[in-house]
């Protein structure tokens, strides 16, 4: 027995010792390769550095400071001291190394460049300086017991990150804006783009259409798109989608986004879709958005040009080959030039607005799927219609790259709105009505924004009591609590105001002149809509001063405007547009009052309008020119004969009247034959003339082809 426990405990030492010899051979390995791993990347640091010293002879500090780091690097190498942070920010010291080597050889010699070089050169010198010091004789031993110079080394090889990448980022940027050349190139030139479309447009020079968040609102929403903006990390996601319902304050988000990437690095590309604006189309949304990005990036442009150039009807395909063909393809064959900059974030806001929103985002997706729109993001703002939200869960975005506004607890929203109202209508912030206004706004900014729009009227100062007077007229009515009868109640407020008349004729033309502004294909001006209607000018303006609350006048040009989409909408509600409205005219107490647009009867009469105006002004050689042998390029002051010649309202009705008679319906379109057949007769050749003049003859024969429809 005791011979057998012998064996026994033999064998338990020799399968111990096997053990034990494979668990030290095993963390050998480890050791060895770890070693081996971190040999190799302090050689290609090695290397790196080498490249850049020998491409800084144009700045002989910067040589010298290279040199210096070179010299930091091989005594490290020498020692073994394996330091993981620090081996971790050699790594990454390694590509930023291996990046500024190929800027400085890209790089024209310039004094902005020279300066830049003299910067990193000092910058470098003293960081270098310091890590000279702190790898004395036996600071391996030093590091091993100090955590104090582990850290404060550490931090030394982080300034030499930081600076290194801030320098590359630098010249990258610089060169890859050196566009001006190939802007220049006339099938870029020639690219359609959205004038209306970017958050820098004009039209919000001095309107509330478009703006940023009031100071203190919406902060964690913002931080988090910030956040994702701000992440070039490549498991970043791709797409965020931010949805909510109309008036909840998608748009003001977007463009607090866009103020803040263009204040950082303007790596952004926005496009803000609109009813009432080009940017509705959605042929437009690409070519804008590839314009605007060879405007950001050089490598992409050259790239954009040869497809422009082989194929220069591509800006007006359909949106599955512009995406492809002008995105697409250019982005990932330009890529490898972008090594090291920060993905661009392209602003698509209210993706519901534009006439085909959807299949734009259907192939946006695809391509993003397909990985040939790598290092670009895309931020998209939209309603939440089924289509739009059945491709975004399609598509299997991430539950925290989707903000619903709509989600978002009640309270904080309430005090967001609390912030906006109390910043714009200071005096009544300590009223019960400033309370009551909050709560009745529920989750809709618009309906806060149109409140104040409707207390304070423009270009005239109300006292805190008549503030207050008002403020209890629009809370009123109706009692009702929910956001959405809030709004309808502001807009029947307004609208009664307005419309306050006895006179059946003068309340038939304002609202001709309020459907006009609903169903116009573009912003039209007070002016034209007078003469498109055929009333005085001084009744069309009193009617959109009137409705101020609803209706922006620009003062740059008269444009009018609806404040939101959901203005337009309630109108075109037959339900929600047909109330009962107080008079002051009368002894009655009120009266039914229908505002609601009939939009394929109130177009049949705007299509007539433009029959009229062309009928009335299109004539032979409209321009007066010369000579019919010269080409328009040769006329001298062109420009300037259209704008004498071509009135504004008859710029508006030949390019637009075939889209109101496209509106009208099949039914209703039988009642204009005879206009049609009466303009193609007698007019026609004189609108193909007017057409060319406006540099719009590419648009003819779409514009006919809908029409025989």
């Amino acid at each position: 027995m005791s011979s057998q426990r012998f064996s026994l405990r033999r064998l338990i030492q020799k399968k111990g010792k096997q053990h034990n010899n494979a668990s030290t051979t095993a963390t050998a390995a480890a050791s060895n390769a770890a070693v081996s791993g971190n040999v190799t990347v302090l050689h290609g640091l090695h290397e790196a550095l080498k490249v850049v010293k020998e491409a800084s002879d144009a700045c002989p500090p910067l040589k010298a400071a290279v040199g210096g780091l070179l010299a930091c690097v091989n005594a490290y190498q020498k020692t073994a001291a394996n330091q993981e942070e620090i081996e971790k920010l050699m790594k990454s010291i390694n590509a930023l190394a291996s990046l500024v080597g190929r800027r400085l050889k890209e790089m024209r010699t310039t004094n902005d460049s020279h300066q830049r070089m003299e910067k990193l050169a000092s910058d470098l010198k003293n960081i270098v300086n310091t890590i000279a010091e702190l790898q004395a004789p036996g600071f391996v031993a030093r590091l091993a017991k100090n955590s104090v110079d582990a850290g404060k080394l550490v931090a030394a090889y982080q300034q030499v990150k930081d600076v290194l990448n801030e320098f590359q980022l630098d010249v990258g940027l610089e060169m890859e804006r050196n566009v001006q050349d190939i802007l220049n190139e006339v099938v870029i030139r020639d690219l359609r783009r959205s004038r209306d479309a970017s958050f820098r447009a004009a039209i919000k020079s001095d309107t509330l259409l478009r703006g940023p968040c009031t100071s203190g609102t919406r902060v964690e929403i913002l931080d988090k798109i910030m956040s994702w903006a701000r992440d070039n990390t490549a498991d970043s996601p791709p797409v965020f989608w931010l949805t909510g319902l109309a008036g909840t304050g998608k748009t003001t988000i977007a463009y607090t986004i866009c103020e803040r990437m263009w204040a950082k690095d303007k790596l952004l590309v926005s496009y803000f879709c609109s009813r009432q604006l080009d940017s509705k189309d959605s042929r437009l949304i690409v070519p804008t958005i590839c314009r605007n990005l060879a405007e950001l990036f050089r490598s992409y442009a050259t790239e954009l040009v040869p497809v422009l150039q082989a194929d220069s009807v591509l800006g007006e395909a359909q949106i599955h080959e512009q995406i492809d063909g002008l995105l697409g393809a250019p982005w990932s064959a330009s890529l490898s030039r972008r090594d090291g900059l920060p993905a661009p974030v392209v602003v698509i806001d209210a993706l519901d607005e534009s006439d085909d929103g959807v299949e734009f985002l259907k192939n946006l997706l695809r391509v993003v799927g397909d990985k040939k729109l790598t290092r670009i993001k895309f931020l998209v703002t939209s309603r939440a219609q089924p289509e739009i939200v059945e491709l975004c869960h399609s598509f299997q975005l991430p539950a925290d790259m989707i903000c619903r506004l709509h989600e978002v607890p009640l309270v904080d929203v309430q005090d967001d709105i609390a912030k906006f109202l109390a910043e714009k209508l200071p005096r009544l912030r300590d009223t019960d009505e400033f309370t009551q206004l909050t709560h009745r706004a529920g989750r809709l900014f618009i309906s806060a924004a149109t409140a104040v729009r409707f207390i304070l009227p423009p270009h005239r100062m109300l006292s805190q009591d008549e503030q207050q007077a008002k403020l209890r007229k629009l809370l009123k009515p109706g009692g009702t609590s929910g956001s959405t009868l809030l709004l309808d109640q502001l807009y029947k407020q307004v609208l009664s105001t307005a419309f306050d008349e006895e006179d059946e004729e003068f309340l038939r033309s304002y609202l001709d002149i309020l459907h006009t502004v609903v169903c116009a294909q573009e912003l039209i001006s007070i002016p034209v809509i007078a003469q498109l209607l055929s009333l005085n000018e001084e009744t069309t303006r009193t009617c959109v001063h009137s409705l101020h609350s609803v209706l922006y006048v620009s003062s740059l040009d008269q444009l009018v405007s609806c404040y939101h989409a959901s203005f337009p909408e309630f109108i075109l509600d037959v339900q929600r547009s047909q109330f009962i409205a107080p008079l002051s005219f009368t002894n009655a107490n009120s009266r039914e009052l229908r505002v609601f647009c009939d939009k394929p009867v109130f177009n049949t009469q705007l299509t007539r309008c433009c029959f009229r105006i062309m009928k009335s002004e299109l004539r032979f050689n409209i321009c007066h020119l010369s000579s019919s042998s010269k080409l328009d390029l040769e006329v001298n002051n062109l420009h300037d004969l259209i704008q004498t010649h071509i009135s504004p309202v008859l710029r508006y009705t030949i390019r637009h009247w075939s889209e109101h008679l496209l509106a009208v319906g099949n039914i209703d379109r039988c009642s204009l034959h005879d206009d049609v057949r009466a303009f193609l007769m007698n007019v026609f050749l004189f609108w193909l003339e007017a057409m060319n003049l406006l540099g719009a003859q590419a648009h003819c024969f779409p514009l006919l082809r809908m029409t025989h429809k």
